[in-house]
């Protein structure tokens, strides 16, 4: 009997003894090492490219280029709508937001009475994502020459990424004259990035 009450004895201690056991403290890891822990450890996703590589997979961010501008009719007898020309056309990148782009767009409408195409565009691409197409619309004017002296426009289309050096595109023009002159012109071309 006096066995087992020793022997109960003995086990509440060491159960108290273990209860009030001093946790130690274990080092402290030097500065450096915990940073080099933290960015091993940061979650990257793997499928997501890189910048360069999505500037690398994306239309020319700018560019300078020609094409055909067509005339697909319209209202009234204005040569954007009325009249099949060349056209040289151009891109500048001056807005670079986080859910898109904003460019500048000017072009040239050649013929007998040529046309100056003055667009600004939201081009519908994240920062950092890979596009081969990138859809933008925008609006802008028409400086014409001759007895076309200007008008509203509104403009559409696409660019899309041939490889690293060239880019084509795709536009729509509704140039808005008067109330009951409205035409219609389509851009197809392309173009060299810089």
């Amino acid at each position: 009997m006096k066995l087992a009450g020793f022997s109960w004895s003995i086990g509440a201690a060491l159960v108290l003894g273990l209860l009030t056991m001093d946790v130690q403290a274990q080092p402290e890891a030097p500065k450096g090492v915990a940073k080099d822990l933290i960015a091993q450890t940061s979650t990257t996703d793997p499928t997501l490219p890189t910048p360069s590589e999505a500037a690398a997979e994306r239309p020319g961010i700018n560019y300078i280029g020609a094409g055909l501008g067509v005339g697909l009719g319209g209202q009234g007898t204005n040569p954007l709508g009325n009249s099949t020309v060349g056209a040289i056309v151009s891109k500048f990148r001056i807005v670079n937001a986080s859910a898109f782009e904003v460019s500048f767009r000017p072009s040239v409408l050649l013929g007998t009475d040529s046309q100056f195409v003055l667009a600004g565009t939201v081009d519908f691409i994240q920062a950092g994502q890979s596009r081969v197409v990138v859809p933008f619309l925008g609006a802008g004017g028409v400086v014409g020459t001759g007895s076309n002296t200007g008008a509203f426009l509104a403009t559409g289309g696409a660019d899309i990424r041939i490889n690293e050096a060239i880019t084509a595109f795709g536009q729509v023009n509704f140039g808005f004259f008067t109330a009951n002159s409205t035409t219609v012109n389509l851009i197809l071309g392309a173009g060299f990035n810089f």
